[in-house]
């Protein structure tokens, strides 16, 4: 083939001998052989972009000035005098090189959590001991905001609570101190149950109140807890029991309230005691006249719960239980149809009515639970009334939790609308022992429904005006499973205690105190002490 070049001709080799035994020339050949070929040194890790560049320095160089704006150290003319110019500027290649976007530029939008962040960093650019002065004060408030969190959340966990009853001298050391670390682990087979007796007369429900929002509030009449009669009698003071523990019928007796208390007593933060009574094979469960049962808890399980003495005496830690407690007799007769034609009538009258008493609506269902070989439970149980779904009568307990704070809360007439699951979910958690106990008294009734109602105050300063903001209907028995309850722990504990107090040989009156400090239940033999 033909080469044509500008170069000269001496530049090129005019004989060359092939190297059959090796690389690179022959002994003997001049070492100035290859002097005038374009050469352009090179490292092992270099990219090699081209052979040989054969190109003639002007050409290189009048491209090289075409842009008059460029730099004088682009533009300057190389120095070397090799084709292959390794070492003239590389500057000037790059500044030949341009792309050009006709698209006019969006400003990207900074993302929300860094907003605000340029500013700050300029500002400590040129603030200098000024900016260390801020921030050291910004560093300071920080910490002093931090220690007065973690001295808040140290406070709640370390609070001391009162004691549900004075602990006499005279009772000495408990006989048996339960630990909660040996109940929890406990679970034993749920019972069947069947209803032995059925007393009393419900209501109807009131269908205007499952439609009802938090824009369109009722107001809670407070009415219904004084005209109609509430009775909150013991079970060894119920007749029914009395009359029933003379049979073969069972051999422990207790209502509702009070094994919803035993049942979730892991559950339990205040204090509270029970009144055990054992003769022969029969053991009764009863509460004290106006003990710490009788009232509804308020946030019992929330970090923070309520104090002893507040700035705002209404919400103090009694006054909020009764005010809880007088709410949930309202809601639970105000959420009925008073219509004698609706009632429903269960073939024997209220066991408690007196003669010119206007009963509450409530029926009573004695019901029997085989719970091992030795004992039989008969139970007490209520429900508050009934509601029909295609012809089917379904009955329901009818619950209330009340709204004192906002800062609790945050608010139920606007998170009830967008977030009701939301509200419920944090109800769960700041009344979780007493939600499960309404899940378990539901349970005993074998009831179909729980109605619960979300009240409020009108004033979050006076305890006596409420409103109700809604009403949501929950299935029993979904209920404590939602809430992460296992019923035969409940049964398992229940039979625990049972068990314990049967281990005592001496009949007579026993105490079963929920520890106010101490995650565990002491028992002790109280005799004939007055316990009021």
């Amino acid at each position: 083939y033909t080469i044509t070049t500008t170069m000269s001709t001496s530049l090129l080799p005019q004989e060359l001998t092939a190297n059959g035994s090796g690389w690179g020339p022959l002994d003997g050949e001049p070492e100035d052989l290859f002097e005038a070929i374009p050469f352009a040194p090179f490292s092992k890790d270099t990219p090699l972009g081209q052979i040989a560049d054969n190109w003639s320095l002007n050409s290189r160089y009048n491209r090289n000035h075409r842009n008059n704006n460029t730099s004088s150290a682009a533009t300057a003319k190389p120095e070397v005098t090799t084709a292959f110019n390794e070492f003239a500027d590389e500057k000037a290649e790059e500044t030949s090189f341009s792309m050009v976007d006709s698209r006019p530029t969006q400003q990207r939008r900074q993302p929300y959590s860094q907003r605000g962040r340029s500013n700050w960093v300029k500002q400590r650019a040129v603030g200098g001991r000024n900016w260390q002065a801020k921030e050291g004060v910004t560093k300071k408030a920080k910490k002093r905001k931090f220690k007065r969190v973690q001295w808040t959340n140290w406070a709640a966990r370390n609070r001391k609570f009162d004691s549900s009853i004075e602990v006499d001298p005279n009772w000495g050391e408990p006989l048996s101190v339960i630990q909660f670390t040996t109940l929890a682990p406990l679970s034993t087979p749920a019972p069947k149950g069947s209803t032995l007796e059925s007393y009393g007369c419900l209501e109807l429900f009131n269908d205007s109140y499952s439609r009802l929002t938090s824009r369109q509030e009722k107001p809670l009449e407070r009415n219904w807890a004084v005209d109609r009669k509430f009775y909150q009698v013991t079970s060894s003071d119920d007749p029914v029991l009395q009359r029933l523990s003379k049979t073969d019928t069972g051999n422990v007796f207790i209502t509702d309230s009070i094994l919803a208390v035993l049942m979730t007593s892991l559950r339990s933060k205040y204090s509270w005691d029970i009144v055990v009574k054992k003769k022969g094979d029969n053991i009764f469960f009863d509460k004290r006249d106006n003990s710490a049962l009788d009232y509804l808890t308020v946030n019992e399980n929330s970090t923070d719960p309520p104090q002893e003495e507040s700035s705002v005496a209404a919400n103090a830690l009694q006054s909020l239980h009764k005010e809880a407690t007088f709410i949930n007799y309202n809601f639970s007769q105000q959420i009925l149809l008073d219509t004698k034609s609706n009632n429903l009538q269960y073939p024997k009258p209220n066991p408690f009515k007196q003669d010119e008493d206007n009963m509450a609506s409530l029926a009573y269902f004695y019901r029997s639970f085989p719970l091992d070989a030795k004992n039989k439970v008969v139970v007490r149980s209520e429900v508050d009334g009934y509601q029909t779904d295609n012809d089917k009568k379904e009955l329901f307990v009818a619950k209330s939790l009340n709204e004192y704070d906002l800062r609790i809360t945050g608010g139920w007439r606007q998170k009830l609308e967008t977030q009701r699951a939301g509200t419920f979910a944090t109800e769960v958690k700041n009344n979780n022992t007493k939600l499960a106990r309404w899940g378990v008294q539901a349970y005993l009734a074998e009831a179909d429904l729980i109605k619960l109602g979300f009240v409020s105050r009108t004033s979050l300063h006076d305890p006596y005006s409420h409103v109700v903001l809604g009403v949501e209907t929950h299935r029993a028995n979904k209920f404590l499973p939602n809430m992460g309850c296992d019923v035969n722990q409940f049964w398992g504990v229940f039979q625990y205690l049972v068990n314990q107090i049967r281990s005592f040989e001496e009949d007579g009156r026993y105490l079963i105190l929920r520890s106010p400090n101490e995650k565990q239940l002491m028992v002790y033999r109280v005799g004939n002490t007055d316990l009021r």
